[in-house]
């Protein structure tokens, strides 16, 4: 009798392992979804840093609300008859949602006509490039601000933040390399991608100046409201100093 009970007691625990097992990632993964989400709401609300008027995408902070609208927006105007712009006042964000944005713009582009494009006063930055990489068109206002660097996990103010990101280091890279092999030199010149990477800030004009196929400089493009409250200042006290690496 006390052997049967066990071996019954035994079966429950294996199954409740099981169970546990199975449903591990799935929760895992939803926690880690909202907590990201969360992070978000912050700076733009439950609308996203993302919306969408006639044929014009505007985005803001990159994270996995403004992802999926932008995915959203993506696809329905893969129907358009009409070119489709992409307006970015961004900061950057999460690597994940960037790879995501930027792969429903590269299909948006197989289909439709695509500029993307940011105004005076405003800005490109990190997660921002992999975007822009991915229109077929990408114009900007002279004093328009970009800044690269590679990917870090986290906030803290640590090399170890660092360690561990170099394969999507390399996909950033490579996002650059595809549309303009002059400007990647430069970044590398300047460090952007070094272990402990720079933050490398570069005018619009500045880049322009480079030669390469990163952009093209549109005067008219004026200055609007930001998705994210956010304004560029393209040379920060806090910028990585570039003459050690010949900058």
């Amino acid at each position: 009798m006390i052997s049967s009970r066990r071996g019954k007691q035994a079966v429950i625990i294996f199954l409740i392992v099981c169970v546990a097992g199975i449903l591990y990632l799935p929760i895992w993964y939803t926690l880690d979804y909202l907590l990201r989400r969360l992070f978000e709401l912050p700076r733009c609300g439950w609308s996203a840093c993302v919306r969408l008027t006639d044929c014009v995408i505007e985005a803001g902070f990159i994270g996995p609300l403004g992802a999926c609208r932008f995915e959203e927006h993506a696809e329905a105007l893969r129907r358009s008859a009409d070119p489709v712009v992409v307006r970015v006042n961004s900061g950057g964000g999460i690597y994940e949602d960037g790879i995501r944005m930027a792969r429903a713009l590269d299909r948006l582009a197989g289909t439709v006509a695509t500029r993307i494009e940011v105004r005076s006063g405003q800005r490109c930055e990190s997660m921002c490039a992999v975007l822009w990489a991915a229109a077929d068109e990408r114009a900007a206002a002279p004093d328009a601000c970009f800044m690269f660097h590679g990917v870090r996990k986290g906030t803290e103010q640590t090399d170890d933040r660092y360690a561990g990101v170099e394969t999507q280091t390399n996909a950033m890279r490579s996002a650059i390399g595809r549309v303009d092999g002059t400007l990647l030199a430069e970044l590398d010149r300047r460090g952007a991608f070094d272990p402990v990477p720079c933050d490398v800030y570069l005018s619009a004009a500045e880049i322009a100046a480079l030669g390469g196929a990163w952009l093209r400089l549109d005067p008219g493009l004026a200055e609007a409201e930001a998705t994210d409250g956010s304004r560029a200042g393209c040379h920060p006290t806090h910028a990585c100093q570039t003459t050690a690496h010949g900058g």
